[in-house]
């Protein structure tokens, strides 16, 4: 393992996530990825992507929610609060929509016996 010299400066040293590279189309001239070789991985084509109803739709609030068709599915947003999850889910239900990502009753409800 090679480290730097001045290594115990930086605690932090290494822990930064590197972003994913991107697709870059294989160029060389013996290339097994270019030549579609038998084991090797396979090249991004026309044709792979889900079709657009069985892909998810992000919801953020009830108005969003309104315009989902019966076949799309929903996922709710992250960044939204219980109280307003829990209106959306009550709609969803009352709508008989598909919701990837509910959460179980009664995790952001306080107790009330304590």
């Amino acid at each position: 393992m090679v480290l730097r010299k001045d290594w115990h400066k930086f605690h932090k040293l290494g822990k930064k996530v590197k972003a994913k590279r991107k697709w870059r189309r294989a160029r060389g001239r013996h290339n097994k990825i270019r030549e579609s070789k038998r084991g090797h991985p396979l090249k991004p084509k026309i044709g792979y992507k889900v079709s657009e109803y069985s892909r998810p739709v992000t919801i953020e609030n009830i108005r969003q929610l309104l315009m989902l068709r019966k076949e799309e599915h929903a996922v709710i947003a992250g960044n939204v609060g219980e109280r307003k999850r829990k209106e959306i889910m009550e709609r969803a239900k009352s709508m008989q929509l598909n919701i990837s990502n509910p959460r179980k009753s009664g995790i952001g409800e306080k107790n009330e016996s304590a």
